[in-house]
């Protein structure tokens, strides 16, 4: 086991620490403040790493900032994403290794020798094609330019010892699954709680796959067959969804291709497709999309409605609401209007057809998707969503007509935020009542109590939740 100190630090695991945070503070002034460029894949994917930890960021978004403003080619690109998604996915596995082998643990290093010890541990237990040498050599470079020479040869000493020392966890228990799996041990808990052990497990399997990129055709300009035909032209590979009439598969990367250009598609996973088709919107109806931004769901209603009728995109966040703009017009859609409001306490003069309420959630259902959410969530948190849920759908709930049609739609798999928030709404307003959802969606992706629910290791899609319910006449 090494110390977290160096030769000539007399055995303070902190003057290691404090040196090299003070020298990165300075790197990281320079390449902020200079158009410093970032030389390669891997040093792009350490100032996400390192940006998620220390700042609260979100790592696509940074990702996707880096890689327009450091022109990286097109493999070195894909690299950086593959480690800084890859990292972030199995962080809690890394960082129970470096344990193991480091006496101070990890949280004694700088953020920046944390965050480059990750991201070397995970080349060396999951990169097969990447050689061993060229991790530990690229790793102590890292730590070299963002820390100094001698906690260099500390990353240097530990990441060679990473594959022959580290031992496994056996199977089994709580801990152990969220370990090997690389979760929380707080949500594994409450799967196992809940779903049992095995499949736990198989839920943390699905977590930990890269998910699929899935587009939905623009019904206003393409059929699925025709989209289908054109991503072929474009030389990328696709095929057909499982479960909607509108979603495609595609390897690559779509959003550099002229079909997105020309607005042919919207990129959306196919659990979130399902839930426009659950509302099933009509032309020349009003429709009241709540917690709208960037306005996925809402162009898919509009082009349900053949782009006749209204779409209210309503959403509290005036930058984000740009976003549903944007869209719209890269996609042809006419009929939505933007409007910022908070959706708790919207409310209009005339009541409306249709209603969803896509509501804010822990996410708990897209981690393969967005690995950084596991360490950003925390479990008293869900209790404040479920306020919020409640609150989003007793006033989203006030808008309908009679006879009109409200669908209640999270991204999260917990109980509380899902059945359990609309079976409130339902016992508090009677005149509410719970439709089947098989009447609109494929019977595979509906529950015995007609509520919409796609799960990771069952369907392959994000996992979802929706409820469909019809407002007395």
């Amino acid at each position: 086991m090494l110390k977290n100190t160096v030769d000539g630090d007399e055995g303070c695991p902190w003057i290691a620490s404090r040196t090299g945070e003070k020298r990165a503070r300075i790197a990281w002034a320079f390449m902020g403040g200079a158009g410093h460029k970032l030389k390669g894949a891997r040093e792009v994917a350490l100032v996400v790493l390192y940006r998620v930890e220390l700042q609260g960021s979100y790592a696509d978004k940074v990702l996707d900032g880096l890689l327009k403003r450091h022109s990286l080619p097109q493999r070195d690109r894909a690299l950086a994403t593959e480690l800084a998604f890859g990292t972030l996915r199995w962080r809690g596995k890394i960082d129970w290794a470096l344990g193991q082998l480091l006496k101070g643990g990890i949280e004694e290093l700088s953020p920046w020798i944390r965050n480059i010890l990750r991201l070397g541990a995970y080349q060396l237990m999951f990169c097969d094609k990447i050689p061993s040498f060229a991790a530990v050599s690229e790793s102590v470079e890292l730590a070299k330019k963002y820390g100094h020479t001698g906690v260099a040869a500390l990353v240097n000493g530990v990441l060679r010892k990473v594959k022959k020392e580290v031992p496994q966890l056996p199977a089994g228990d709580i801990e152990s699954l969220a370990v090997n799996y690389s979760h929380p041990s707080w949500m594994v808990r409450r799967w196992v709680s809940r779903l049992g052990a095995l499949e736990t497990e198989e839920l943390l399997k699905a977590n930990n796959q890269v998910p699929p990129v899935s587009l939905r055709a623009n019904a206003l300009r393409v059929s699925r067959e025709e989209l289908l035909s054109l991503l072929e032209g474009e030389e990328l590979s696709s095929a057909s969804g499982k479960f909607s009439q509108s979603s495609v598969r595609v390897e690559g990367n779509p959003l550099s291709s002229n079909c997105y250009r020309q607005g042919l598609f919207q990129v959306q996973d196919e659990g979130a497709t399902l839930v426009g088709e659950l509302l099933a919107p009509q032309p020349d109806e009003v429709v009241v999309d709540l917690c709208s931004a960037p306005g996925g769901k809402a162009t898919h209603l509009a082009e349900l409605m053949g782009n006749r009728g209204l779409v209210l995109a309503v959403d509290i966040n005036r930058a984000r609401l740009s976003l549903v703009s944007e869209n719209c017009k890269r996609l042809g859609v006419g009929i939505v209007r933007g409007v910022v409001a908070d959706g708790r306490d919207f409310s209009l003069r005339t009541q409306v057809d249709r209603v969803l309420i896509d509501a804010p959630c822990s996410n708990l259902g897209v981690l393969r998707r967005r690995p950084d959410l596991r360490w950003r969530i925390k479990e008293e948190e869900i209790g404040e969503l479920v306020r919020l849920q409640r609150a989003l759908l007793e006033g989203g709930s006030t808008l309908l007509r009679e006879g009109g049609i409200l669908v209640y739609s999270t991204c999260t798999l917990e109980p509380e935020e899902n059945e359990q928030t609309v079976l409130s709404l339902l016992d508090s307003r009677p005149e509410f009542a719970l439709e089947d959802g098989r009447g609109f969606v494929p019977r595979e992706v509906v529950n015995g109590r007609g509520w919409l629910m796609t799960l990771p290791h069952v369907h392959g899609l994000d996992g979802g939740f929706a409820a469909r319910m019809r407002k007395a006449c």
